[in-house]
């Protein structure tokens, strides 16, 4: 986790747009487990995997598309049947994904990059927080989310 949230941080700092990909839940047979992220640029650069293939082709799309719209997306991916002629997802499972956009036009760089800054400060210490990402808004298919990061003395960095 540590690799990709200075990748975080750096993108903030830099005020990169990129594109978030969580595997909120799974379900029988994936290839990655709940918690696993992919950072997403504009050119389509990666960094981080929820598991390759086609759901991560699919995922990419998502985070470009979550990036002009300015909203997040939670998607369903079902790993057990064809999704194009030849190319079968045949883990057998099922990926919930939570797709969230970081657009400096339309989010406080510089208040993510407090919170990840933070993060990043307590993983080199070995230390732990939690990440909070609460949604806001009443669809699955289209909402926003605002960051706060729960330090173990019950300090909130960002939006309680």
């Amino acid at each position: 986790m540590e690799a990709l949230n200075n990748t975080i941080l750096d993108c903030l700092e830099k005020g990169k747009d990129f594109g978030l990909a969580t595997i909120m839940t799974q379900k029988g047979s994936t290839p990655r487990t709940s918690g696993s992220r992919m950072v997403v640029l504009r050119d389509q650069t990666i960094f981080g995997t929820i598991g390759g293939g086609m759901v991560e082709a699919m995922a990419i799309e998502a985070c470009l598309d979550c990036l002009d719209q300015k909203t997040c997306q939670i998607r369903e991916f079902n790993l057990d049947k064809e999704l194009k002629t030849g190319l079968d997802m045949v883990c057998g499972g099922q990926l919930t994904v939570l797709i969230q956009p970081f657009a400096k036009e339309s989010t406080d760089f510089a208040q993510l990059a407090g919170i990840y800054h933070a993060l990043a400060e307590l993983e080199k210490k070995g230390q732990k927080g939690v990440l909070v990402s609460r949604i806001q808004g009443a669809s699955q298919e289209r909402f926003t989310t605002q960051k706060s990061l729960i330090l173990t003395d019950g300090t909130i960095i960002g939006s309680p």
